[in-house]
């Protein structure tokens, strides 16, 4: 890669961030940005001994964090330091480019990166923003009004499965028409519309639930964590290219015991079409308007208050960043080959798009007995079409 191309891309980053001006600032502290226009971190790279077809082909969690400016799971010393933005540009001796973005969780959700990644692309390809248009900082205070919040509440996390058991991360493909088959059967059994990520989510969650009772015979209730993108649900609708982690979580529980794929897709269904207006305003609102939103912590105490011991409580999370134009970001040299997602939590399954569209990537971490056993799972292991240990 020559030095012109790695300016080229400097520049046009440089302009994107005139648009999307808080991703150039830095964290204050939390939950607070300051947008004092200090920039983003840009890294060139570039790898020795591996092309690019081998990471897309065989893909590895270190080295896909190898292609990222900064690690993911690590929170800065100094966070009144800590960059909004960074990105790595990496050369691969095949010629490949990979490009890897690094943004704070607390103001870009997928859709903020999705928005960002794209933006991006156009200027690059372009050369100019003639072609960007508006609507990136929206002021939501009067939907979302500040509030203090425990930092140590906002991140669900499973501290017994980080002590005890090696966690293990698998990518699991599932390929277009395997997914129509499960949502026309699901569609039947509740009578109503499920989504291809419902169908997977309730079928991953069954999976996962059948896995822990094995592992746990104590278990009485699970609780499933949705993140759910608020732009289409307000009234008026966000502009789709806002910035923001625009995220509201959606809750489903369960008796442990009654865990089949059917009665998780009513539960995953339910929970995610209750996420309204009204219910987001009344959760939301400034003023004392409505309850301050149920944290995890507190769902999982409410849990535990119904079954006698917080031990008999499980608890799996779900984000999808799929039918985001990820794969539309055309720099100039062609769209991408592969999008992926690096970071993926504990007893968290992350949903991505595959390249053409059709099927449906899903990575999970989970400890590695739970891992064994959902993939021995019938339900499950009859509708993947791919697994790879990442």
């Amino acid at each position: 890669m020559s030095s012109s191309l790695f300016d080229h891309l400097k520049k046009s980053l440089s302009m994107t961030l005139t648009h999307l001006y808080p991703l150039a600032g830095r964290v204050k502290d939390v939950f607070t940005l300051s947008c004092n226009d200090d920039g983003a971190m840009f890294v060139e790279a570039r790898a020795v001994g591996v092309d690019l077809s081998s990471v897309v082909g065989h893909p590895r969690m270190e080295t896909l964090c190898r292609l990222l400016p900064c690690n993911p799971g690590e929170w800065p010393s100094e966070v009144n330091e800590y960059a909004v933005l960074a990105v790595q540009v990496t050369e691969f001796r095949c010629g490949g480019i990979a490009v890897g973005a690094c943004l704070w969780h607390g103001i870009a959700d997928a859709s903020t990166a999705a928005t960002f990644l794209q933006t991006w692309a156009t200027i690059s390809r372009d050369g100019d923003d003639s072609k960007i248009g508006g609507g990136f900082v929206v002021d939501c205070s009067g939907i979302f009004a500040p509030r203090s919040v425990d930092a140590n509440q906002t991140v669900p996390w499973d501290g017994e499965a980080a002590r005890e058991g090696q966690p293990v991360t698998k990518r699991f493909v599932f390929e277009g028409s395997k997914i129509a088959t499960l949502r026309k059967k699901l569609a039947t059994s509740s009578g109503g519309i499920i989504t291809r990520i419902e169908a997977l989510t309730a079928l991953i969650w069954a999976a996962f639930i059948a896995a822990s009772r094995e592992r746990n015979r104590d278990l009485k209730l699970h609780l499933l964590v949705t993140a759910v993108n608020l732009r289409n649900r307000m009234v008026p609708p966000l502009p789709p290219n806002s910035i923001g982690s625009t995220l509201h979580i959606a809750l489903a529980k369960l008796a442990a015991a009654e865990a089949s794929v059917d009665e998780c897709g009513l539960r995953v269904a339910e929970s995610i079409r209750r996420v309204k207006d009204p219910l987001v305003r009344a959760v939301y609102g400034g003023g004392g308007a409505g309850a301050p939103p149920e944290s995890l912590a507190e769902a999982m105490e409410k849990g535990s208050e119904k079954v006698g011991a917080e031990e008999g409580v499980g608890c799996l999370i779900t984000t999808s960043w799929c039918r985001f134009p990820f794969y539309e970001a055309d720099m100039g040299w062609g769209k991408p080959a592969w999008v992926a997602n690096a970071a993926v939590g504990m007893n968290t399954v992350v949903f991505l798009d595959t390249a053409d569209g059709e099927g449906v990537e899903a990575w999970a971490k989970l400890r590695e007995e739970d891992m064994f056993r959902l993939e021995q799972n019938q339900d499950f292991a009859t509708l993947v079409s791919l697994t790879q240990t990442v």
